[in-house]
């Protein structure tokens, strides 16, 4: 069994505006069952969140933008965090298309992907079960402030890089905005709440890379000021 993850999938999720979905509900699998379960937490993991829309759809490509899609099973999470999908794999379903895991999150409170998606495989068995934890961390911001803007010599880039989504990766740092400051971005940047935000810069200097780091963890909602010197 193959398992992949949402960045591997992001262009097939952009296109997928034109997707076809299969209205017949799925029945409930008694048996050569598939089952994902996990924990959806926030603020570093310490935290479940509850009551998240969540589902399993599985996609298969039908043209260059347009595509099949079926909802194989849907849920929301406890009290805990915890979910629990069940359900039973179409024979076409094991030899075509992928599965990409769904929830349904408040924008407005957590840092969401574009179409909210979580886990993806490129296949599935039947009879197997999988554990696949999320971390969807609440939101802060960061504005970042160069002070000497025209003393900048080629480019001068950033990146706030925190964990999100699964977390069964080795490195705390698995997200990463990258930017210049040669040009800003328009709007405050996007980050982790409660959790480690590790703020980078980096630049040639006589021919040599030269990065700095510096951690900061924010309360959910505040904006900090990243001023930096070239």
């Amino acid at each position: 069994m193959k398992r992949t993850f949402p960045s591997l999938l992001c262009a097939a999720a952009i296109l997928c505006a034109g997707c076809k979905k299969d209205e017949i509900a799925e029945p409930a699998c008694n048996d050569h069952c598939t089952t994902i379960s996990g924990r959806f937490t926030t603020d570093n993991r310490t935290a479940p969140i509850a009551g998240l829309p969540v589902q399993i759809i599985w996609v298969k490509w039908t043209g260059a933008f347009s595509a099949k899609t079926r909802t194989k099973a849907h849920t929301t999470t406890n009290g805990q965090g915890d979910y629990r999908l069940n359900f039973y794999l179409q024979d076409d379903e094991l030899t075509d298309g992928y599965f990409e895991i769904v929830y349904s999150a408040d924008a407005g409170k957590y840092v969401v992907g574009r179409d909210q998606i979580g886990a993806s495989w490129l296949e599935l068995s039947r009879d197997t079960t999988i554990i696949s934890n999320w971390l969807l961390p609440r939101k802060a911001f960061v504005h970042p402030v160069i002070t000497n803007a025209a003393q900048i010599i080629g480019d001068y880039w950033g990146e706030y890089s925190f964990a999100t989504g699964s977390y069964q990766r080795g490195s705390r740092f698995t997200y990463g905005v990258v930017f210049t400051f040669n040009h800003l971005p328009v709007s405050d940047i996007e980050v982790a709440a409660n959790q480690p935000v590790d703020l980078k810069t980096y630049k040639q200097v006589n021919g040599q890379l030269v990065t700095v780091h510096d951690t900061v963890r924010l309360a959910p909602g505040a904006t900090y000021e990243h001023r930096v010197t070239y």
